[in-house]
């Protein structure tokens, strides 16, 4: 359950999801951390980057429920 993983180095990383939105664009997703924890949205920055799983190893450990996601067009 990608909801319930603490991602400690070496452990694998959810893999994340595609969220259809509109006119066939999609946006990349993905969560993990602790479910009941305080909620924590990442986000990359800059234009022509990309959101990954790995800055939710910031958090391991921590009671935190993370999310990723990407900007529309990245």
């Amino acid at each position: 359950d990608p909801v319930n993983s603490v991602p400690h180095p070496g452990e694998p990383l959810p893999e994340g999801q595609w969220l259809p939105i509109d006119r066939g664009h999609r946006v990349w997703w993905c969560e993990g951390g602790d479910p009941c924890g305080l909620p924590v949205l990442i986000v990359h920055g800059g234009p022509g980057g990309r959101s990954r799983p790995e800055p939710g190893r910031w958090f391991a450990g921590l009671p935190v429920r993370w999310l990723v996601i990407d900007q529309r067009g990245c």
